[in-house]
């Protein structure tokens, strides 16, 4: 992630830590939905995103992330994680959560079910009529 601390657009933002975490933090989401306008100019998004400070440390690998809280009582939660790449069974679901609003439920189906017989298809067209607008 990079370490912008103060995105300006929405593309900047997917990609800013401190946004991120302000985000998680305050509106409790970091779906596709937590990078709209309205997020990314929140006050409350923006004084937690204040607070975020970002280090680097040797002992830490590249696909790791160590999160460290100090509330304000003083106390230290820490959580090391790693990153993870979406596993393929979840990846439909994530397309339906995408496409919903964009396309029909029963056309994103059909498109799910076009991908996944690609390999079997000798002509592409149906498949590139589901992906054109509505």
């Amino acid at each position: 992630m990079i370490k912008n601390p103060d995105p300006r657009d929405r593309l900047q933002a997917k990609f800013s830590l401190p946004y991120c975490l302000a985000a998680a933090h305050v509106r409790r989401d970091v779906s596709f939905r937590a990078f709209d306008d309205e997020t990314l100019w929140d006050p409350a998004v923006r004084r937690v995103m204040e607070r975020v400070r970002l280090e680097t440390r040797v002992e830490i690998v590249r696909i790791q992330t160590l999160v460290r809280v100090r509330t304000r009582e003083g106390q230290v939660l820490e959580r090391l994680g790693e990153r993870k790449s979406l596993e393929p069974e979840r990846v439909p679901e994530k397309f339906r959560a995408l496409a919903q609003g964009i396309v029909s439920p029963s056309r994103a189906e059909a498109i799910i079910r076009g991908i996944d017989d690609l390999d079997g298809q000798t002509d592409v067209r149906a498949l590139g009529s589901l992906l054109a607008p509505e």
